[in-house]
């Protein structure tokens, strides 16, 4: 039972609490668990309580730091955060132009518009690899090499399709040599795209011949929009981004592929961080991204 508990109000360390003041004294309970409740005459002893509460009540095996629900930030919001899913392992492909309804650009090496109807093709897909891989290409000679798409195991799509309605298409990979594989790879049905934050000193580049925006977010921080984020927590997937689109997955159904053999390798990276209308920037001020000197 105590073991049950624990993982039902302790994420990553942290308890989520809300807090109500009243006139001489502070309440405070667990968002998860409203029965694990306290009340004293001021915030510093309500705390106090409330930790020697929790640590009664749960097993824990190391401390861990108490949080507030965010003024205008829901629940849902705050239970079930996105994450960045993904795996280390990478293989090479040539030049991709052939896989967008757009081309193309070669000044800043990303394909113009949407995915096409053309399948991933790639010269091998070692056997060795388990939950997916990073497809990259070396575009223009003497850049590094940049990424192309997000490739995971045909076990991970079934449970993501059992668990949610993901706002993605998982497309088979073919490898040349020895046909269709047990790999697909993540794209998008419905765009969305990262954000710049008010203020935010390199929001992004921004092409000068086709136009296309690269934004840049901050150590350990990717923006988003909190409406958007809504909408992809409620189908509990999505990609976002049109080129080398990042595969995000929500709290609840990352917990669902932890029974998936083959995610045992996949690596859940940092959540995502949603952002109010005022607080995200309208107007970034780009710099230009320019052709490569030969």
């Amino acid at each position: 039972m105590k073991r049950k508990l624990t993982d039902k109000i302790v994420k990553e360390n942290v308890v989520l609490c809300d807090k109500k003041a009243a006139k001489g004294s502070v309440s405070i309970w667990v968002i998860t668990e409203p029965k694990i409740r306290v009340k004293a005459g001021d915030l510093a002893k309500a705390e106090e309580l409330l930790v020697d509460k929790i640590w009664d009540v749960c097993e824990l095996d190391e401390p861990f730091a108490i949080k507030y629900k965010e003024e205008g930030q829901s629940e849902s919001a705050q239970e079930d955060k996105l994450f960045w899913i993904g795996s280390n392992d990478l293989i090479d492909t040539g030049n991709p132009s052939g896989y967008f309804k757009g081309g193309f650009c070669s000044t800043c090496q990303k394909g113009i518009g949407d995915r096409n109807g053309e399948p991933l093709k790639l010269d091998k897909v070692p056997k060795a690899l388990k939950s997916g891989f990073m497809v990259r290409y070396q575009g223009t000679r003497g850049l590094m090499m940049s990424k192309l798409a997000n490739i995971i195991h045909k076990d991970i799509c079934q449970k993501i399709n059992e668990a949610c309605q993901p706002l993605v298409e998982f497309r088979r990979v073919v490898d040349i040599k020895r046909g269709p594989t047990d790999f697909f790879e993540v794209i998008p049905t419905q765009n969305f795209f990262m954000v710049s934050l008010l203020g935010q000193k390199e929001p992004g580049g921004k092409c000068v011949d086709c136009g296309s925006i690269r934004l840049y977010g901050e150590v350990g921080k990717d923006y988003i929009k909190r409406s958007d984020a809504d909408i992809i927590r409620q189908h509990g997937a999505a990609a976002i981004g049109s080129f080398a689109p990042k595969f995000c997955v929500s709290s609840r159904v990352w917990e669902s592929l932890k029974k998936v053999e083959t995610a045992r390798r996949l690596l859940k990276l940092h959540a995502l961080t949603e952002l109010e209308d005022k607080d995200i920037d309208p107007n970034p001020k780009f710099a230009k991204i320019l052709p490569v000197k030969r």
